[in-house]
């Protein structure tokens, strides 16, 4: 059952131009897709940019048959960390 699915940003913000380039620079093919409801709508619905990366893949979410593949976490938390640093800027000079 799903309650709601939410589109993908535009493509011309900053946000989602800056996901890309760290898939793309972590090797990690383009993920712009739709997505079931998650943390990031409360912050789209009052007009701040969000959006959500995943770590790995699975499916059947919230059931007795959920599973997940533990291979791509490693690859997937590298994403995460490049994702963060470069949202953080360079570092102060000096």
């Amino acid at each position: 059952l799903v309650h709601g699915r939410r589109p993908p940003g535009a493509a011309g913000h900053p946000l989602p131009v800056l996901l890309r380039a760290v898939r793309a620079a972590t090797g990690l093919p383009p993920a712009d897709e739709s997505g079931v409801s998650t943390d990031a709508n409360a912050a789209l619905g009052a007009g701040v940019p969000a959006a959500c990366l995943g770590i790995t893949r699975g499916g059947g979410m919230h059931t007795a048959t959920e599973w997940v593949d533990e291979g791509p976490v490693p690859l997937g938390l590298l994403q995460l960390l490049a994702a963060t640093l470069a949202l953080a800027g360079p570092p102060p000079p000096g």
